[in-house]
């Protein structure tokens, strides 16, 4: 049920939840970093990233090419 309800308030789909707590908790990362931690097809991770990226949520990490990391923006949501 706390799943369900974050990804309505973040607007995203449920199943997106898992890449944005490891980029939260795991600091930025590639989608090939993602799809093996996570254990998720590579099209499914891909389609998530693209989402937090287009809500604002996840940006390129300037330290590290290849990388997203979340924003302060998406942080302030989730710590909340």
């Amino acid at each position: 049920a706390f799943d369900v309800a974050a990804a309505a308030v973040l607007d995203l789909r449920r199943d997106d939840l898992p890449v944005m707590t490891m980029l939260l908790f795991g600091g930025p990362a590639s989608v090939e970093r993602l799809t093996a931690a996570l254990g998720l097809p590579h099209t499914q991770v891909t389609g998530t990233t693209r989402r937090l990226l287009l809500a604002g949520y996840a940006r390129p990490s300037p330290g590290a090419p290849g990388t997203l990391e979340l924003t302060a923006h998406a942080r302030s949501w989730v710590q909340t």
